[in-house]
């Protein structure tokens, strides 16, 4: 599961709102505690630098993601730290005018397995939906790596559909 303030929650609709009608995106960092939840507590806003239709890919500015790892002190003008408190743990990005579930084109770019996947759907430039997504193996095939989504809760553990006005996809 992920847990999301309010603040950085809207951030991310406001961004994707204002991105329409191309794809938004921007990085997540945060932690994971000793349950294997993600804990979202800061944001990098990135423009959207990939090549082609940026209305159905994205592409994260590196100079946003490498300045986005110095502030949360992941690395340092002398390299890698070896425990950084925060790091990214993944990044939204939004699907215009399409539903907030993994594309295959997201499937194709998901390079960093590590990561947590986002989905805001925004309908004529306005936020309707919410999931988060993380790979896994398929099974039976160590090699062929598949979204499942996972709960998208705030801090005190409220499922996001039940405080917003955007409804999450059923």
């Amino acid at each position: 599961m992920i847990r999301i303030p309010a603040d950085i929650y809207q951030l991310i609709v406001a961004d994707t709102e204002l991105g329409y009608p191309r794809e938004a995106c921007g990085l997540l960092g945060g932690h994971k505690d000793d349950q294997d939840h993600f804990h979202v507590t800061s944001l990098r806003a990135s423009p959207n630098i990939a090549g082609g239709n940026r209305q159905d890919r994205f592409e994260i500015d590196p100079g946003v993601r490498f300045k986005f790892m110095r502030d949360l002190g992941m690395i340092s003008s002398h390299g890698p730290l070896k425990q950084p408190k925060e790091y990214i743990l993944g990044h939204y990005h939004s699907h215009p005018d399409h539903p907030a579930k993994p594309s295959a084109t997201d499937l194709e770019m998901a390079y960093e397995p590590e990561f947590i996947w986002m989905i805001i759907s925004v309908m004529a430039g306005k936020a309707a939906s919410i999931t988060a997504h993380k790979l896994i193996q398929q099974s039976g095939n160590s090699e062929l790596l598949k979204f499942q989504e996972i709960q998208l809760l705030s801090p005190d553990g409220t499922p996001y559909a039940a405080l917003n006005p955007i409804q999450q996809e059923t």
